[in-house]
């Protein structure tokens, strides 16, 4: 897992908490917009912040279904992380100012399988897989994946 969104960095208006709750139920397509993200929000390297900039697919705006929905799976988490019994991997960023870094690091203990690994990179912006450190996260997840001896199978 990179960087999961268990918890917002981000502090969200008490008003766009209340409108999403309260309309999300007659009008869930409603887009509210959500906050700009500054410099090196998702990345220290220039060219992923221009290219995220440039992405003509990139909107400021989230749905009141997205944000409730979201809201209401992150409150399962206490519930759900328990029953995640293979082996897990979460790489997380230390200055995420997107998912909670302080949210990774509260719930991972929850996660229920045996083999689990927490690796926080601080100073990391978001997308850890695009930083300008991604060569040790990379050597990081190949490490953990090389001791991997066990099949992958349902049960």
């Amino acid at each position: 897992l990179s960087s999961p969104l268990w918890g917002l960095a981000l502090r969200v208006p008490a008003w766009k908490r209340e409108t999403a709750y309260s309309l999300v139920g007659v009008w869930p397509s409603l887009t509210l917009r959500r906050p700009a993200m500054g410099p090196g929000s998702l990345s220290h390297d220039p060219q992923v912040e221009a290219a995220y900039a440039a992405d003509r697919l990139v909107h400021f705006q989230s749905s009141l279904k997205l944000y409730v929905d979201a809201r209401r799976q992150m409150a399962q988490l206490p519930q759900r992380l328990p029953q995640l019994c293979i082996p897990t991997l979460v790489l997380a960023a230390g200055d995420d100012r997107i998912a909670s870094a302080q949210a990774t690091q509260s719930w991972y203990p929850l996660i229920g399988a045996e083999r689990k690994q927490l690796i926080m990179y601080p100073g990391y912006s978001h997308e850890i897989l695009h930083e300008v450190g991604k060569d040790a996260v990379f050597k990081d997840l190949f490490e953990w994946l090389k001791d991997f001896r066990e099949p992958v199978m349902a049960r």
